[in-house]
Protein backbone atom coordinates (compact mmCIF):
# COMPACT_ATOMS: atom_id res chain seq x y z
CA UNK A 1 0.00 0.00 0.00
CA UNK A 2 3.06 1.68 0.59
CA UNK A 3 3.67 1.89 -3.32
CA UNK A 4 0.39 2.46 -4.29
CA UNK A 5 -0.61 -0.79 -5.47
CA UNK A 6 -3.56 -2.42 -5.25
CA UNK A 7 -4.28 -5.44 -3.43
CA UNK A 8 -6.25 -8.21 -4.17
CA UNK A 9 -6.56 -11.73 -1.95
CA UNK A 10 -7.42 -15.43 -3.18
CA UNK A 11 -9.60 -16.05 -0.60
CA UNK A 12 -10.87 -18.91 -2.38
CA UNK A 13 -10.70 -21.52 0.71
CA UNK A 14 -11.36 -18.30 3.60
CA UNK A 15 -14.91 -18.75 4.27
CA UNK A 16 -15.39 -21.07 7.73
CA UNK A 17 -11.67 -22.28 7.64
CA UNK A 18 -10.93 -19.69 9.42
CA UNK A 19 -12.05 -16.25 11.54
CA UNK A 20 -13.08 -13.88 8.37
CA UNK A 21 -14.73 -10.54 9.20
CA UNK A 22 -14.93 -8.26 5.86
CA UNK A 23 -14.04 -4.74 6.99
CA UNK A 24 -11.73 -2.32 6.64
CA UNK A 25 -10.65 -2.74 10.44
CA UNK A 26 -10.32 -6.06 10.28
CA UNK A 27 -8.55 -6.17 6.29
CA UNK A 28 -7.36 -2.02 6.33
CA UNK A 29 -4.84 -2.91 3.93
CA UNK A 30 -7.09 -5.17 1.12
CA UNK A 31 -9.05 -3.46 -1.84
CA UNK A 32 -10.18 -6.45 -3.20
CA UNK A 33 -11.36 -9.94 -1.45
CA UNK A 34 -12.43 -13.35 -3.72
CA UNK A 35 -13.73 -15.99 -2.28
CA UNK A 36 -15.98 -19.12 -3.03
CA UNK A 37 -18.97 -20.84 -0.72
CA UNK A 38 -18.87 -24.25 -2.60
CA UNK A 39 -15.95 -25.71 -0.49
CA UNK A 40 -15.40 -25.32 3.34
CA UNK A 41 -18.78 -23.55 3.59
CA UNK A 42 -20.48 -26.24 1.98
CA UNK A 43 -23.03 -24.17 -0.28
CA UNK A 44 -23.85 -24.82 -3.66
CA UNK A 45 -21.48 -25.14 -6.35
CA UNK A 46 -21.56 -21.55 -8.22
CA UNK A 47 -21.53 -19.16 -5.40
CA UNK A 48 -18.85 -16.88 -4.53
CA UNK A 49 -18.77 -13.21 -3.47
CA UNK A 50 -16.21 -9.93 -4.52
CA UNK A 51 -15.61 -7.91 -1.35
CA UNK A 52 -14.66 -4.48 -2.48
CA UNK A 53 -15.18 -1.74 0.55
CA UNK A 54 -13.64 1.45 -1.96
CA UNK A 55 -16.60 2.96 -3.65
CA UNK A 56 -13.88 4.83 -5.97
CA UNK A 57 -12.65 1.45 -7.03
CA UNK A 58 -16.20 -0.05 -7.55
CA UNK A 59 -17.08 2.98 -9.92
CA UNK A 60 -13.68 2.23 -11.92
CA UNK A 61 -12.10 -1.07 -12.10
CA UNK A 62 -15.12 -2.98 -11.32
CA UNK A 63 -17.88 -0.65 -13.20
CA UNK A 64 -18.33 -2.79 -15.98
CA UNK A 65 -18.37 -6.55 -14.95
CA UNK A 66 -17.07 -9.25 -18.03
CA UNK A 67 -20.65 -10.48 -18.51
CA UNK A 68 -23.32 -7.36 -18.68
CA UNK A 69 -25.97 -6.86 -16.18
CA UNK A 70 -29.49 -6.07 -16.81
CA UNK A 71 -28.46 -3.96 -13.95
CA UNK A 72 -26.13 -1.56 -15.18
CA UNK A 73 -26.30 1.62 -14.25
CA UNK A 74 -28.18 1.00 -10.68
CA UNK A 75 -25.67 0.33 -8.69
CA UNK A 76 -22.57 -1.98 -7.37
CA UNK A 77 -24.52 -5.38 -6.73
CA UNK A 78 -27.38 -4.36 -9.85
CA UNK A 79 -24.68 -4.39 -12.09
CA UNK A 80 -23.48 -7.88 -11.49
CA UNK A 81 -26.84 -9.46 -10.99
CA UNK A 82 -28.94 -10.42 -13.72
CA UNK A 83 -26.78 -11.72 -16.44
CA UNK A 84 -29.05 -13.47 -18.51
CA UNK A 85 -30.69 -17.00 -17.52
CA UNK A 86 -28.53 -17.87 -14.85
CA UNK A 87 -30.35 -20.53 -12.09
CA UNK A 88 -30.37 -18.90 -8.92
CA UNK A 89 -31.23 -22.11 -6.79
CA UNK A 90 -27.36 -21.96 -5.78
CA UNK A 91 -28.10 -18.33 -4.53
CA UNK A 92 -31.23 -19.17 -3.03
CA UNK A 93 -29.76 -21.99 -0.55
CA UNK A 94 -27.61 -19.61 0.88
CA UNK A 95 -29.26 -18.79 3.98
CA UNK A 96 -29.86 -21.93 5.20
CA UNK A 97 -26.09 -23.04 4.54
CA UNK A 98 -25.75 -20.08 6.88
CA UNK A 99 -28.23 -21.44 9.60
CA UNK A 100 -27.06 -24.96 9.52
CA UNK A 101 -23.40 -23.73 10.63
CA UNK A 102 -24.55 -21.15 13.43
CA UNK A 103 -27.66 -23.36 14.85
CA UNK A 104 -25.86 -26.61 14.20
CA UNK A 105 -22.25 -26.06 14.56
CA UNK A 106 -20.04 -23.17 16.21
CA UNK A 107 -17.76 -22.09 13.16
CA UNK A 108 -14.94 -21.85 15.69
CA UNK A 109 -15.75 -25.60 17.20
CA UNK A 110 -15.87 -26.67 13.88
CA UNK A 111 -12.34 -25.69 12.63
CA UNK A 112 -10.82 -26.92 15.97
CA UNK A 113 -12.43 -30.38 15.60
CA UNK A 114 -11.00 -30.50 11.58
CA UNK A 115 -7.61 -29.50 12.43
CA UNK A 116 -8.06 -32.07 15.47
CA UNK A 117 -8.46 -34.91 13.06
CA UNK A 118 -6.36 -33.60 10.27
CA UNK A 119 -3.73 -34.16 12.90
CA UNK A 120 -4.60 -37.44 13.18
CA UNK A 121 -4.76 -38.39 9.56
CA UNK A 122 -0.94 -36.94 9.04
CA UNK A 123 0.46 -39.04 11.78
CA UNK A 124 -1.70 -42.14 10.49
CA UNK A 125 -0.21 -41.60 6.59
CA UNK A 126 3.34 -40.51 8.45
CA UNK A 127 3.45 -43.52 10.22
CA UNK A 128 2.42 -46.02 7.47
CA UNK A 129 4.13 -44.67 4.56
CA UNK A 130 7.11 -43.44 6.48
CA UNK A 131 7.67 -44.88 9.90
CA UNK A 132 8.06 -41.58 11.68
CA UNK A 133 6.38 -41.45 15.03
CA UNK A 134 8.77 -38.50 16.85
CA UNK A 135 8.06 -34.99 15.48
CA UNK A 136 11.14 -34.39 13.93
CA UNK A 137 10.50 -37.35 11.97
CA UNK A 138 7.12 -36.02 11.22
CA UNK A 139 8.15 -32.68 10.22
CA UNK A 140 10.55 -34.04 7.25
CA UNK A 141 7.19 -35.64 5.97
CA UNK A 142 5.44 -32.65 5.37
CA UNK A 143 6.52 -29.64 2.72
CA UNK A 144 5.69 -26.92 5.36
CA UNK A 145 5.38 -26.85 9.44
CA UNK A 146 1.73 -28.00 9.60
CA UNK A 147 1.08 -25.02 11.86
CA UNK A 148 1.91 -22.90 8.97
CA UNK A 149 -0.63 -24.99 6.38
CA UNK A 150 -3.82 -23.67 5.91
CA UNK A 151 -6.37 -25.18 8.81
CA UNK A 152 -8.49 -28.05 6.98
CA UNK A 153 -5.48 -29.17 4.71
CA UNK A 154 -1.41 -30.09 4.53
CA UNK A 155 1.08 -31.62 2.00
CA UNK A 156 2.45 -34.93 3.03
CA UNK A 157 5.41 -36.87 1.16
CA UNK A 158 4.00 -39.87 -0.68
CA UNK A 159 6.10 -42.66 0.42
CA UNK A 160 10.00 -43.27 -0.91
CA UNK A 161 8.73 -46.30 -3.25
CA UNK A 162 7.09 -44.15 -5.72
CA UNK A 163 9.95 -40.63 -5.63
CA UNK A 164 12.96 -40.45 -7.44
CA UNK A 165 15.31 -37.62 -8.54
CA UNK A 166 13.40 -36.40 -11.32
CA UNK A 167 9.48 -36.75 -10.28
CA UNK A 168 7.81 -34.59 -12.36
CA UNK A 169 4.00 -33.36 -12.78
CA UNK A 170 3.74 -36.53 -15.17
CA UNK A 171 4.65 -38.68 -12.06
CA UNK A 172 2.18 -36.83 -10.34
CA UNK A 173 -0.72 -37.37 -12.50
CA UNK A 174 -0.06 -41.29 -12.43
CA UNK A 175 -0.10 -41.28 -9.06
CA UNK A 176 -3.53 -39.49 -9.04
CA UNK A 177 -4.65 -41.45 -11.85
CA UNK A 178 -3.75 -44.61 -10.05
CA UNK A 179 -5.61 -43.56 -6.52
CA UNK A 180 -8.60 -42.42 -8.64
CA UNK A 181 -9.04 -45.89 -10.73
CA UNK A 182 -8.87 -47.62 -6.84
CA UNK A 183 -12.09 -44.93 -5.98
CA UNK A 184 -9.77 -42.54 -4.10
CA UNK A 185 -9.99 -38.65 -5.08
CA UNK A 186 -7.15 -36.88 -4.02
CA UNK A 187 -4.82 -34.33 -5.45
CA UNK A 188 -0.58 -35.29 -6.07
CA UNK A 189 1.32 -32.12 -6.37
CA UNK A 190 5.14 -32.04 -7.30
CA UNK A 191 7.08 -29.80 -5.71
CA UNK A 192 10.81 -29.51 -6.41
CA UNK A 193 10.85 -32.90 -7.27
CA UNK A 194 9.11 -34.45 -4.96
CA UNK A 195 5.60 -36.16 -4.67
CA UNK A 196 2.86 -34.87 -1.87
CA UNK A 197 -0.51 -35.57 -1.33
CA UNK A 198 -2.53 -32.52 -0.41
CA UNK A 199 -4.41 -33.96 1.99
CA UNK A 200 -8.01 -32.12 2.67
CA UNK A 201 -10.42 -32.67 6.14
CA UNK A 202 -13.91 -31.63 6.78
CA UNK A 203 -15.91 -32.55 9.57
CA UNK A 204 -17.93 -35.50 7.47
CA UNK A 205 -14.79 -37.18 6.79
CA UNK A 206 -13.34 -39.98 9.13
CA UNK A 207 -10.26 -41.86 9.98
CA UNK A 208 -11.03 -44.66 7.90
CA UNK A 209 -11.14 -42.78 4.48
CA UNK A 210 -7.40 -41.69 5.26
CA UNK A 211 -6.18 -45.19 6.43
CA UNK A 212 -7.71 -46.37 2.95
CA UNK A 213 -5.52 -43.65 0.63
CA UNK A 214 -2.71 -45.18 3.01
CA UNK A 215 -3.39 -48.82 1.93
CA UNK A 216 -4.04 -47.97 -1.53
CA UNK A 217 -1.29 -45.85 -1.88
CA UNK A 218 1.13 -48.36 -0.74
CA UNK A 219 -0.09 -50.86 -3.82
CA UNK A 220 1.20 -48.42 -6.53
CA UNK A 221 3.66 -49.42 -8.53
CA UNK A 222 7.38 -49.04 -7.55
CA UNK A 223 9.59 -46.67 -9.50
CA UNK A 224 10.58 -48.34 -12.98
CA UNK A 225 8.43 -51.20 -12.41
CA UNK A 226 5.13 -49.91 -13.34
CA UNK A 227 4.59 -51.12 -16.62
Amino acid sequence: KDRGMLVMVDGAHGILAQELVLNETSLPCVDFYLGNGHKWLSCPRGIGFLYCPDPKLRDTILRLPAVISHGVGQGFQSRFLWDGCRDYAAALAVPAVLDFWEQEYDPARVRLEIQDKLSEAVALLKEQWHGATTEEDLGDCLLAPQNVHAPMMTLVKLPNSVQSFSSNSEDAKAVQDFLYDNFVEVPIKCVQGTLYVRLSCHVYNELHEYQRLADTMLRFPEKGKRF
